[in-house]
């Protein structure tokens, strides 16, 4: 198991360390390059204590702006491999605008590393004074996440060009608010009433205190409860929303936006700097649409083509974090609960690669994935474990390219026989390994989404079926195929999906340090490099790849795969 400090303590670790800060934001020399470590070098081990608080540092340069560049700075100050996503964030008189994903990077442990973002990868704001930085989104190899941001830097944005500002007080940045009198003032002076309409007063010198909405959606899973260890409840439940789109209408306007996806802020968005003040009335809509990891899912109705939105109206009173429980129509449910599923299964895994992905819901022809599609039947729209199998799908076709190329529902082992499907593949029936192979992992990765790892067993629903992914349960017993389809005939280039996931499970959780998921997926994807996938080679490349790699995970595979009988 993992041990986290607390995510809050961590936010207050970094905002404790004022010097670097300040010298950021007034673009003070004295926060550039420390010259005695070359960009791209190793650092020397820090303080313990350093590596829990600050596992990943993140610095921004304004100085070189007129150049048309912003130089950044990333320490990886643990002794784990860290994959980063950069997102740049810039607000300004106007309001927040951000651009997700400009650069993906890979830091090893104890690495430094410079790169310098150009112009052209900021988010285009208003012209007139700004305030800019950089969110670093962080995946550390044995499952780690955080999500620091650099101190801002002040700048200005004159349509053409960049150039760096002086803000008017030691940590004052741009804010976004109006110049707008009180309700006594407006009594008392009708004639200089405030004009909704009218434009912006300059940006105004005030320290920009965080000001976020977040949002929770009413979901149902009827499929919780059966021995899992994340989302349980089995009745009517509000989830956080992590990356959907949202649009919020106040007084003087609307904005839209997309809500963050991980750590201390998932579920928000950033309202400072909007101009919303106590009392505005804000209409606050949701759709199922959004960015997770680097996925861009969009969740919509197979017949129409539309997504879903749900909406409230609320009073807005000013505070550092306001909760809000939305819950959608009759009409949107569906796709709400498909969306908040597979979003939450990108949060958690998102694979070697983003995507873009349309999920269909009320679908008729079973719930299947296709290239970049994935089909939601009528009756799984809250199958938690049927969603984020068809999403492991998904992340397998698109890190590894290991899908079932139609082989699945071809093998009949003859009617009446266990192991036989009459219509689709079950998690108790025989079939062509390349089937069971493919079916196996996304049953992983459902398993996986919702099961903790150090725990006695591992617990899915899959068809009607509850199977222990750990080790054996009743009419799921060890080596599937081989103990429950005697008689079949040879099991050579065959297999079944339960021995499968349970053996992917096996090698990702057994052992002091297995591979992580990213491991995984790239062991999978490095095993064709030289042979093409085939109906019954799975195992035989996956076993070379492991050979090859050596080390941890080809020691657990050899037993795993022996104690689940996939070796065919």
């Amino acid at each position: 198991m993992t041990h986290r400090l607390d995510r809050h303590l961590v936010r207050n670790l970094y905002r404790s360390w004022p010097a670097c800060a300040l010298a950021l934001a007034l673009l003070v020399p004295a926060c550039v390059d420390d010259p005695s470590v070359a960009p791209g070098a190793t650092i020397a081990p820090p303080s313990e204590e350093e590596a829990i608080s600050r596992p990943l540092t993140i610095d921004a340069r304004g100085d070189r702006i007129a150049a048309g560049e912003v130089p950044v700075e990333l320490v990886n100050q643990r002794p784990v491999a860290v994959d980063v996503a950069l997102n740049v964030n810039v607000t300004s008189p106007a309001g927040l605008a951000q651009r997700h994903g400009v650069r993906v990077e890979r830091l090893e442990p104890y690495q430094r590393l410079e790169l310098t973002l150009t112009t052209a990868e900021l988010p285009l704001p208003a012209t007139g004074d700004v305030q800019l930085s950089v969110t670093a989104e962080a995946v550390f190899e044995d499952g780690e996440r955080r999500s620091p941001t650099s101190a801002p830097l002040a700048l200005a944005h004159g349509g053409a060009a960049w150039r760096a500002v002086t803000p008017a007080g030691d940590d004052a940045v741009v804010t976004a608010r109006r110049s707008r009198p009180d309700a006594v003032e407006r009594e008392m002076a009708p004639e200089h009433a405030f004009d909704p309409a009218s434009p912006l007063q300059p940006g105004t010198a005030e320290l920009l205190v965080a000001r976020r909405l977040c949002f929770r959606v009413a979901t149902t899973y009827q499929d919780s409860g059966v021995g899992e260890d994340f989302w349980t409840n089995t009745g009517p439940t509000f989830r956080t929303i992590r990356g959907a789109d949202v649009e919020v209408t106040h007084p003087d306007g609307s904005f839209t936006g997309q809500l963050f996806w991980d750590g201390d802020l998932a579920g928000c968005v950033e309202a400072a700097g909007r101009g919303l003040q106590t009392g505005d009335k804000l209409t606050l809509r949701l759709f199922t649409t959004g960015l997770v990891r680097g996925h861009a899912i969009r969740v919509e109705d197979e017949t129409t083509g539309n997504r879903a939105s749900a909406s409230i109206t609320v009073t807005y009173t000013e505070a550092s974090e306001t909760w809000y429980d939305v819950s959608p129509s009759a009409a949107a449910r569906a796709r709400f609960n498909i969306y908040v599923a597979a979003a939450y299964a990108a949060y958690g895994h998102g694979g070697l690669a983003g995507s873009s992905v349309t999920i269909y819901a009320d679908a008729a022809g079973g719930s299947v994935t296709g290239t970049n599609e994935i089909w939601i039947t009528t009756g799984d729209w809250d199958n938690k474990f049927t969603i984020t199998h068809e999403f492991g799908h998904h992340i397998a076709r698109s890190s590894t390219g290991l899908h079932g190329n139609g082989t699945c529902d071809d093998y009949r082992t003859g009617a009446g026989n266990n192991c036989d499907s009459a219509a689709a593949h079950t998690m108790r029936s025989k079939e062509i390994m390349r089937c069971a192979a493919v079916e196996g992992f996304a049953d992983f990765y459902a398993a996986d989404v919702f099961n903790m790892h150090d725990e006695d067993d591992c617990m899915i629903l899959n068809g009607g079926a509850t199977v222990n992914c750990e080790g054996a349960n009743a009419g799921f017993p060890l080596r599937m195929m081989e103990t429950n389809c005697t008689g079949t005939g040879s099991h050579a280039g065959m297999g079944n999906e339960t021995d499968w996931m349970r053996t992917f499970w096996d090698v990702h959780t057994n052992g002091a340090n297995p591979p992580t998921m990213n491991d995984m997926l790239r062991w999978i994807e490095d095993a064709n490099d030289t042979t093409a996938w085939s109906n019954s080679n799975p195992y035989q490349l996956l076993d070379a790849e492991a050979n090859d790699k050596g080390g941890t995970l080809n020691s657990i595979w050899d037993v795993a795969a022996a104690e689940n009988g996939i070796d065919h």
